[in-house]
């Protein structure tokens, strides 16, 4: 086979192992974001975004993401960071929960240090894993 052959094979089984650090092989497509995200909590805008159709204000400090390709079940895991101004070199660090609420949606839950909601995260960013549908 030609080594356009066998790249054309790679791609088209969905598969795709590479070498890692070492000898270790890692899957490709395991290891990419399948959702991410990055908008401002104040006036529920999107910055920039994959994978993401909607976001919506559910109250103070709390925001839903609606997926545009489903996850394949709500156990996929999610992080993020979020600051109170941006772009500000002295912004204050922020919490947020990103967690599987469907395979559809993702919730956004922003807190302050005290541990109480902050609709005033100007700053949200989010990524999430996982097997599509």
């Amino acid at each position: 086979m030609s080594r356009a052959s066998d790249l054309a094979n790679v791609i088209a089984s969905g598969s795709t192992d590479i070498v890692a650090e070492g000898t270790a092989t890692t899957n490709l497509q395991h290891g990419l974001a399948k959702c991410w995200s990055n908008f401002n909590g104040t006036d529920d805008t999107v910055r920039d975004s994959f994978n993401v159709t909607t976001l919506t204000d559910r109250g103070s400090g709390l925001w839903t993401l609606t997926v545009t390709n489903n996850f394949g079940n709500d156990d996929y895991s999610g992080s993020g960071s979020a600051a109170d101004s941006y772009p500000d070199a002295d912004a204050r660090n922020r919490m947020i929960l990103n967690m599987p609420n469907s395979a559809s949606e993702i919730y956004i839950n922003g807190f302050t240090t005290d541990g109480g909601g902050d609709s005033t995260l100007v700053y949200i960013s989010s990524s999430n894993h996982g097997d599509l549908a």
